[in-house]
């Protein structure tokens, strides 16, 4: 007889970025310990919020299948004296394996002759397997960082709350970090916070759902790309589409709300990827162009859940943007009374890489490089390159990238625009910007002759120094 299984392990709030992979690994450590167990089963599905990770078998045997085994016990010579009459040997095998004496057979092997005898190992209820796979599951699921909350010293992301376990209707009963399994779930924090009964695997998802949880990441996903179009429904915009904005997102909220806000349109005046970079690297929200791909100054918060209260909710969104985007507009302002020509200097007091000297020395070499390489691949762009070699790391030394936080990750990109703000030629400008690429693969490559050298030069200069230094690469992020 066959039943579904229902596994929830409920937790405070785990960071977003925790949990796909410790629901993928979930998945198929379970799969994997069934299969050990020779359990047949249906279809896996993956259900995980903020909150929990759970899975939906379908299908699972109510009992463990027998499983008969050959087992090679004392050699020959051992077992039998030479009259052929079992030794103590082969007496003491037969009744560790709880076989009879005339059950014993010879087999021949790698070594010789042996005694072997056939084996049953009898089947076990389900329950029971499962009753020791899952805290063996849930304490070896891989999080960045894990803490411990309790006196057993059970290592999570967060602390346990409560774990649903049904196979079938029933309870399978065992214990995690000194929370027992049960059938009741959680639901939304504040829509529903009393406890959610789950009468079978099956009901899981409608149970959640009524209590302003939905389980299903797909499911919210989908919601999430709705909640947003219905909020810019009329406006002639759009949210610029953002994969990974939408999958961190997708694992913050239980019941996602769209509310649209604004800003003002002063700070469109910032390069587009400074206001969009405010807005999505704290505050997780999704920036809104035209239909011409043009920012606007509006953006769209997704809110875990209806609220009576949403017009303080965007106006409590707006404020907290407004204030990111007046430090970028500070930065943006005070970094471009220094031209970038006049930021070169600066890089004598910047160290590069101990040992290794400073990012003006490195600037000198990368002008050396660009030249040389130019000459001989691209004549026509030796001056853009030189050019973009000498201004390359001057974005370092501002306060954007310097004391930005959020904004560091813009650097090369804040060089292209304090180089277009400076005067610099759009070649020159695009040439610091490319000097980064790519970043990653599969990212985008150089488009410029100029910002090819560039790179080329800067990743060989690179490479270089740390071999010069001893410092060896270790993995695929190593420069």
């Amino acid at each position: 007889m066959k039943k579904d299984l229902l596994i929830e392990i409920g937790s405070e709030e785990i960071p977003a970025g925790y949990v796909p992979p410790a629901l993928e690994a979930f998945a198929e450590a379970l799969a994997t310990k069934l299969a050990e167990a020779r359990m047949t089963h249906g279809a896996v599905e993956k259900f995980a919020t903020p909150r929990r990770l759970a899975l939906h078998v379908a299908a699972v045997d109510e009992m463990q299948p027998d499983l008969e085994k050959e087992v090679t016990g004392p050699p020959k010579k051992a077992a039998f004296d030479s009259e052929g009459k079992p030794t103590k040997a082969a007496i003491g095998f037969a009744k560790s394996q709880g076989v009879p004496l005339e059950a014993l057979r010879i087999v021949e092997t790698e070594r010789g002759e042996y005694v072997a005898a056939s084996v049953v190992e009898r089947g076990r209820p389900v329950a029971a397997l499962l009753a020791e796979m899952v805290p063996e599951i849930a304490r070896s699921l891989p999080f960045p960082r894990t803490m411990r909350w309790e006196p057993s010293g059970f290592l999570f992301a967060r602390p346990i709350l409560w774990i649903v376990a049904l196979f079938g209707e029933e309870v399978v009963p065992f214990e995690i970090a000194g929370v027992k399994s049960g059938r009741e779930s959680r639901g939304h924090r504040i829509l529903h916070p009393a406890p959610v009964p789950i009468p079978a695997p099956r009901a899981y998802e409608d149970a959640l759902r009524r209590a302003g949880v939905i389980a299903s990441p797909d499911e919210r996903r989908r919601l999430i790309l709705e909640e947003i179009d219905r909020t810019l429904a009329g406006s002639g915009c759009t949210a610029l589409p953002d994969p990974g904005l939408l999958e961190t997102v997708n694992y913050l909220v239980e019941m996602p709300r769209a509310l649209s806000g604004r800003f003002d349109e002063r700070m469109l005046e910032i390069p587009d990827r400074v206001v969009i970079t405010a807005m999505r690297s704290h505050q997780r929200y999704f920036s809104v162009v035209d239909a011409g791909g043009n920012l606007q100054a509006r953006f769209v918060t997704i809110a875990n859940g209806v609220s009576d209260n949403e017009d303080g909710i965007r106006a409590g969104n707006e404020r907290v943007l407004a204030a990111r985007l007046a430090d970028a507009e500070f930065y943006w302002n005070e970094d471009r009374a220094v031209s970038p020509e006049g930021r070169v200097p600066m890089l004598e007091r910047v160290v590069w890489q101990e040992g290794m000297g400073s990012l003006l020395e490195k600037t000198a070499r990368l002008e050396r490089m660009a030249a040389v390489l130019a000459a001989e691949a691209a004549p026509e762009a030796r001056e853009t390159a030189v050019r973009a070699a000498r201004l390359a790391k001057t974005d370092l030394t501002t306060e954007m990238i310097r004391d930005g936080k959020e904004f560091t990750a813009l650097q090369g990109y804040m060089g292209m625009e304090y180089a277009r703000a400076a005067g610099e030629s759009e070649a020159v400008a695009r040439a610091i910007f490319e000097q980064y690429l790519p970043r990653f693969s599969g990212d985008e490559l150089p488009e410029t002759a100029a910002g090819a050298i560039l790179s080329i030069a800067d990743r060989v200069d690179t490479l270089l120094g740390c071999l010069a230094a001893g410092l060896l690469p270790t993995g695929s992020q190593d420069p």
